[in-house]
């Protein structure tokens, strides 16, 4: 729970920088932010699941209730990254192919996503002789260290984005993750695939 509630306060002091609030003001003059933030991580479309954890990590940081109105959720109500939404509509796969396939191929979330350089991707080589490509991410959710599996079917790809980076002398994947793409769709086709490929091999 400490955890979490320091990746919320992270994640927070980012959004107050963003917002222009200076980085010496007291925590305790930004507490007209709270609610507007959590508004606005429920329009973005984070799971009413997470708006409540946060909402309960802002609340202690604050020491107060952090009021905010939220819908009922079911499990029929789940349609995020299943339809077409309007955010959708702003943004372009083509312009944004490379930062696509790195998400798809691995997985990660959108400020893992942020940080990625050439030197995360390494590979490890089993004892029957395949070769898998993996990237290591540094302090992802919870502020915990992780290595991915990079998707098979996809390292080529992957190998191509890296190839192009070290050509232009770029460190970083992706300069820029464009708020319109809808990441958490292309974790879930990358667990999808990576289940399907688990099932079809068991050496896997």
């Amino acid at each position: 729970t400490t955890n979490k509630y320091m990746q919320v306060l992270h994640e927070y002091n980012q959004y107050l920088m963003d917002k222009g609030v200076n980085k010496y003001t007291p925590l305790s003059k930004t507490q007209n932010y709270a609610e507007q933030y959590l508004k606005e991580r429920l329009e973005q479309g984070y799971s009413i699941y997470t708006i409540k954890a946060e909402r309960s990590a802002l609340g202690k940081i604050y020491s107060r209730t952090i009021e905010i109105d939220l819908p009922a959720r079911t499990t029929q109500d789940i349609c995020r990254s299943r339809s077409v939404v309007e955010n959708d509509k702003h943004f372009s796969e083509e312009r944004n192919a490379d930062i696509i396939t790195i998400a798809s191929a691995t997985g990660t979330r959108r400020s893992d996503l942020k940080k990625m350089r050439v030197s995360d991707f390494f590979y490890v080589t089993t004892d029957k002789g395949k070769q898998y490509m993996f990237v290591h991410i540094d302090k992802s959710k919870g502020g915990r260290n992780r290595i991915a599996l990079v998707e098979p079917t996809k390292q080529k790809e992957v190998e191509r984005i890296l190839a192009d980076r070290i050509a232009n002398h770029q460190e970083k994947i992706c300069s820029n993750v464009h708020s319109a793409m809808d990441v958490h769709s292309y974790r879930r086709s990358y667990a999808k695939e990576i289940y399907t490929q688990l099932a079809r091999d068991k050496s896997f």
